[in-house]
């Protein structure tokens, strides 16, 4: 997932695998709009945010999913939060190739180039 910034740069907010759910401020009630790039075959499913708190309603296990899919992503953008504060960008690009190694280094032709 990645986000323009005012003056025109591109900043990647995720990466994301099978089976991740994205977009889970819907499930505050509002729209969520996102932007994604995929590198490799993806589908994708939208489901309103009125459905799914009807369903969390009747189904308490679909709604601890949701709070541990919540609670990842609440870890994941403190980590991203302090590496963008405290680490250089050499750091953080070197920390998101040893995050993702197999689309950065893999066998043949990578998913993600250098240039990426």
């Amino acid at each position: 997932m990645s986000q323009a910034t005012a003056d025109g740069r591109v900043s990647v907010l995720g990466l994301y695998g099978p089976g991740t759910l994205v977009g889970l401020t819907t499930f505050a009630g509002g729209p969520d709009l996102l932007g994604l790039e995929a590198v490799t075959a993806t589908s994708g499913v939208a489901w309103p945010s009125d459905h799914i708190r009807e369903v969390a309603e009747q189904d308490c296990a679909m709604l601890q999913d949701v709070l541990e899919q919540f609670v990842h992503r609440v870890r994941l953008t403190l980590g991203l939060l302090e590496q963008q504060t405290f680490a250089t960008a050499r750091a953080r690009l070197a920390a998101f190739m040893a995050r993702h190694e197999q689309l950065v280094f893999s066998p043949g032709t990578p998913a993600i180039g250098r240039a990426q």
